[in-house]
């Protein structure tokens, strides 16, 4: 897809959190205007038999969704089905309001096609996403990724994850554990056998228990994981997850790692966009192999194209979710993306998504 004239020459000349921030303002306005809402989706949500699922208790219309750090306060919520999505992320919301990191937090290079952010979690904190949500209609999947806050302790970390879980419960349909983001110290330690046993824990606690207070099933929760993690510790949280039910995996964050850097990049901060696509696949392929595909896998990283979406669901990916390529292209690339795959589905003969899974 090319990019539209007005992004590339305007707004990109601008400082990206600003236009970010312009972005949420606007969709907020529009959101109030109830005819221009049923027009935005009229032009950009697509759906078919063919590419829409239900898994975990959850309907999806189709396959595309936002990714969590694009919304961090849930101030736009409902109206991301309007701009084509299936499903929604928000946050990353923490239990107590931080202002994350100072200075230019985010950085385009729209030569790779990629950002690299370093903002830190920055966010109002989940009280006040709760008292803006909790009666807030919606009509697609509604996620919310939960982090702890920067000054917390990593033995405290669990009983953090788990009050964020019991807060949100009554206007979440299904939680991301961010426990790999680059941009807060010591954070992917969590991702180790020893702190992520007892995270899970106290989470599932959290979970039962708010579940029995509503008296409704357990919510489904998906462990955001990070790119840069070794085989042996990709091993190790599967066995800890895979004979859990309703637990999933989005793979995967930004990365860190700075063999994937340009020598013009910043040296603080998480990659995301194009360079990340090969890595993220290399993981959701992993990941699908390792649980024989039993649990259900949300791909993001560098997905831009049709064939860049039809590669990760064939590496095992149930769902996707972009955020880079968003901010690149805008809502008619989430339609592009739905109708491509529909259009690749209906042209090789596949009745349905699932079917692409096989790896073939």
């Amino acid at each position: 897809m090319k990019q539209p004239f007005y992004i590339k020459n305007v707004l990109f000349h601008c400082d990206p959190e600003w236009v970010h921030n312009r972005a949420l303002f606007y969709f907020q306005v529009l959101k109030k205007t109830p005819y221009l809402e049923k027009f935005f989706k009229k032009k950009y949500f697509f759906t078919s038999e063919r590419i829409r699922q239900n898994m975990m208790g959850l309907n999806f219309e189709n396959p595309i969704g936002l990714a969590a750090g694009f919304d961090k306060n849930g101030k736009v919520d409902s109206f991301y089905e309007a701009l084509g999505f299936g499903f929604y992320e928000l946050g990353t919301v923490t239990l107590k309001a931080q202002s994350g990191f100072l200075g230019k937090r985010i950085r385009r290079f729209p030569e790779v096609k990629a950002l690299v952010n370093r903002m830190g979690f920055p966010n109002e904190g989940v009280d006040v996403m709760r008292s803006r949500l909790e009666n807030a209609f919606h009509a697609v999947p509604r996620g919310v990724s939960i982090g702890k806050n920067a000054t917390t302790l990593l033995d405290k970390a669990s009983l953090e994850y788990a009050a964020l879980l019991a807060k949100a419960f009554s206007f979440s349909d299904y939680f991301a554990i961010n426990i790999s983001s680059p941009n807060t110290p010591e954070l992917r330690k969590l991702q180790g056998k020893e702190f992520l046993s007892r995270l899970l824990s106290d989470v599932d606690q959290a979970n039962e228990t708010m579940a029995n207070k509503y008296g409704v099933s357990k919510k489904p929760i998906f462990v955001k994981i990070s790119p840069d993690m070794s085989d042996e510790t990709l091993e190790e949280l599967i066995h800890l997850i895979k004979d859990r039910s309703q637990y999933g995996v989005i793979a995967t964050n930004t990365t860190n790692d700075r063999k994937y850097f340009s020598r013009s990049m910043p040296e603080q901060g998480g990659l995301s966009g194009e360079p990340l696509k090969e890595l993220s696949t290399r993981i959701i392929k992993k990941g699908y192999e390792l649980t024989q595909g039993k649990i259900p896998i949300i791909g993001s990283g560098g997905i831009f194209t049709v064939e860049d979406a039809i590669e990760k669901i064939k590496a095992g990916a149930h769902l996707l979710q972009i955020y880079t390529s968003f901010v690149y292209y805008g809502p008619s690339l989430v339609r592009h993306l739905n109708e491509g795959i529909d259009q690749y589905l209906k042209t090789h003969r596949v009745n349905h998504i699932s079917e692409l899974r096989s790896g073939s």
